[in-house]
């Protein structure tokens, strides 16, 4: 896995959730087998939960909010962007110039390297504003207004948890 698939894998495993660790069998150095995960031996009960193209399907049809596909804006890096992730923004942007606004998230160490390189300016120059260091769900927002926008977010988090009475359609 790369650091962006593994960041990517667990995001669900969200400050608000409950669940205090996780491990992918041949991934994590203590989960090089199931029963290793377990310490040696799998519990009887261990709910085993199979995901497939059926369940994220489903899941989708489940968490979006509208059917338009004309969107007032776009919000990505829930989980914040890593460095790679904002170079390869920069690249598929190329001074392409975006028409409706797109807010793109990383954490301050991200940035700074990014800033540093020239991503940030490339990303800019595109009309994209990058920010650090804070949640998608903390920009200011009319609430009277957004229940009428329609965002697109690449993040089951933002959709999920930012829904309802004074946030737009995901």
């Amino acid at each position: 896995m790369t650091n962006e698939q593994a960041k990517a894998f667990c995001a669900c495993v969200s400050p608000v959730l409950i669940y205090p660790m996780i491990h992918i069998v041949g991934i994590t150095p203590e989960a090089r087998t199931v029963q290793e995960a377990f310490g040696g031996q799998i519990p009887d009960k261990v709910e085993k939960i199979p995901i497939g193209i059926r369940e994220v399907s489903e899941l989708f049809n489940s968490i979006h909010q509208t059917d338009k596909t004309e969107i007032d804006a776009a919000i990505i890096g829930c989980p914040f962007l890593t460095f790679e992730e904002l170079s390869q923004l920069a690249n598929i942007l190329d001074a392409k110039k975006i028409s409706k606004p797109l807010w793109l998230h990383t954490d301050y160490v991200y940035y700074s390297a990014a800033k540093k390189d020239g991503i940030i300016k490339k990303i800019e120059s595109s009309g994209v504003r990058v920010v650090h260091s804070v949640c998608p769900g903390m920009v200011d927002r009319d609430r009277n207004a957004a229940p009428k926008l329609v965002f697109a977010t690449d993040s089951l988090k933002v959709a999920s948890l930012m829904a309802g009475i004074g946030w737009p359609k995901w």
